[in-house]
């Protein structure tokens, strides 16, 4: 599956380090996101970070360490302003049953991942090409998002259309602290990284 000297090698350690452990059929998903997002990377701002092991460490591990602290079922997820696929894509490859909605206004963002889910080929991804406060129906259980600016009427839009889920939030620990109610989780090995997770009824940006 991966050659000699090829970073993709480390991600089972860097998965393990999360306390993540993937099967075989798991990495070869994680394979092909990954092949993708660095071929892509090259001509399109998909992510700031270059470096491949930096991908594997901050991207892919950061976003699977999510299913070790949110309950996942077979419940609908939505991953708002998914950027080049985290951690939606991460989380669907590690939890399957898990239908997962990857929401990016970003047109040509938004091309990669309908890429990248064609090349995964798991059901039960789909990718909205659009905002989240545009659209009426969504109906999830989870929310996701990660290097998304949290204004108020995004926030609103969350509050109405998904009452009774669960909002899952990466940001740097001086950004959680805005957020009231939530129970904040440090990703392992971060530089002051955390999972802020609530409700996403009763949230609130202080």
């Amino acid at each position: 599956m991966a050659t000699r000297g090829d970073p993709f090698d480390r991600l089972p350690r860097y998965l393990a380090e999360v306390g993540v452990h993937a099967s075989l059929g798991q990495l070869e998903q994680f394979r092909a996101h990954f092949d993708l997002l660095v071929r892509w990377n090259e001509r399109t701002n998909l992510t700031s970070v270059r470096d491949p092991e930096a991908i594997l460490r901050r991207h892919f591990a950061e976003s699977a360490y999510l299913t070790q602290v949110v309950r996942l079922g077979s419940g609908t997820l939505v991953d708002i302003g998914s950027g080049a696929g985290f951690p939606g894509i991460s989380v669907k490859i590690l939890s399957p049953q898990t239908k997962v909605v990857l929401v990016e206004a970003v047109q040509k963002k938004a091309a990669f991942l309908k890429e990248v889910a064609r090349a995964v080929g798991l059901p039960g991804l789909e990718v909205f090409a659009g905002r989240f406060e545009d659209r009426q129906d969504f109906a999830a259980d989870w929310i996701t998002m990660r290097a998304v600016k949290l204004e108020a009427p995004l926030v609103e839009a969350i509050r109405r259309n998904v009452p009774r889920g669960t909002y899952a939030i990466f940001l740097g620990e001086s950004d959680a602290a805005r957020l009231s109610g939530a129970k904040i989780y440090a990703i392992p090995g971060s530089d002051r990284r955390v999972i802020a997770v609530g409700t996403c009824s009763t949230w609130n940006i202080l």
